[in-house]
């Protein structure tokens, strides 16, 4: 089976980068488990991910 990235899943990894070096998220993890702390980081380029796809779709419509 082949596994196929989606647009969603190509902008959460482009903002991976600028994730990693957020100091808010620096600190928050800091007081959590490594695991949990790369949950935070995915959840948070997803939320990411997902803001972009509304304003992508929100400047297709103009």
């Amino acid at each position: 089976m082949s596994e196929v990235m989606t647009l969603r899943d190509k902008f959460a990894v482009a903002v991976l980068p600028a994730i990693y070096l957020d100091k808010e998220l620096k600190f928050l993890c800091e007081e959590c488990a490594l695991d949990e702390a790369w949950l935070i980081v995915s959840n948070r380029a997803y939320q990411i991910a997902d803001a972009m796809l509304i304003a992508r779709q929100k400047g297709a419509q103009k």
